[in-house]
């Protein structure tokens, strides 16, 4: 996996943070870094040029854009931008696979724009003020152009101090709240897609290791998962690789479940709690 600032850095300023509401992945930022967003990607840009007639850049009055006009931004009341991509598809659609790649094609855009931000604020030395939030992880997508031929992957870095929540708070803990939201998504999509699956236990898992990586697996003909390779050793297990993804909806999945860790050890850093581990 090619090296990461997020796991460089101990008080690297948060620029994004990815959730799930259980339809659709948020990503949230601050305004200043929406700005930047929109000069990197926004109408006129290189970026956007590049991206093709179906890419809709972003406006700074908000509204839909992405491919296809699939993701939308809203200010919160907390304060933030918060970019919402599907998760799952409408039932009745015409093309599901067709609309799950559009989803997973502009999750990919975003994330590739906002890691890009995360590289400047840690050449810039950027660093978090007391109270402020910190980059915990930072995720990597890709989805080839055509769903027929290309296959899709993720990577995860983690930083040194969700590493060290984790190892206090989480270790030798079964992430069943966070497994239970990675199967009911699974499942919902494959009804959708007119299927039934009765899922075996451990057919999806999330974990985190005494030795400090974390660990997700989902359901696939081969052992479909995003974990530390051997390739990654050297980073000192904080780099997570996908293994056998192959599809859109494997990637969501696993996805689903680094949202689920990602605000769980977000909310226990910032309120200063012990988090709750089923």
């Amino acid at each position: 996996m090619e090296h990461n600032p997020v796991i460089e850095s101990y008080n690297l300023p948060e620029v994004y943070h990815l959730g799930y509401n259980g339809t659709h992945f948020e990503i949230c930022l601050n305004p200043t870094y929406w700005d930047k967003y929109i000069r990197l990607a926004g109408a006129g840009t290189p970026y956007a040029t590049k991206m093709g007639p179906t890419y809709i850049p972003p406006s700074i009055f908000g509204g839909k854009f992405g491919f296809y006009g699939c993701a939308t931004v809203i200010n919160t009341p907390e304060g933030f931008s918060c970019i919402r991509i599907p998760a799952l598809t409408e039932k009745g659609e015409q093309d599901l696979k067709m609309s799950l790649h559009t989803f997973g094609a502009t999750l990919s855009s975003v994330l590739f724009c906002l890691n890009h931000l995360l590289y400047l604020a840690h050449d810039a030395k950027e660093k978090a003020m007391p109270g402020e939030n910190f980059q915990l992880f930072a995720v990597r997508t890709h989805v080839g152009h055509n769903p027929a031929f290309h296959k899709v992957n993720l990577s995860l870095a983690t930083s040194l101090l969700s590493i060290e929540f984790l190892t206090r708070f989480g270790s030798e803990y079964s992430f069943l709240d966070t497994t239970e939201e990675m199967e009911d998504h699974y499942i919902t999509q494959v009804a959708r897609d007119g299927e039934v699956v009765r899922l075996l236990p451990r057919a999806v898992e999330c974990h985190f290791y005494n030795y400090g990586a974390l660990f997700f697996r989902t359901i696939g003909g081969e052992r479909v998962t995003l974990e530390v390779l051997p390739e990654d050793f050297s980073n000192k297990m904080r780099c997570l690789s996908g293994r056998n993804v192959e599809t859109v909806l494997q990637q969501f999945n696993l996805l689903v479940g680094v949202a689920s860790v990602w605000q769980l050890v977000r909310d226990g850093i910032r309120l200063g709690e012990l988090p709750t581990f089923s």
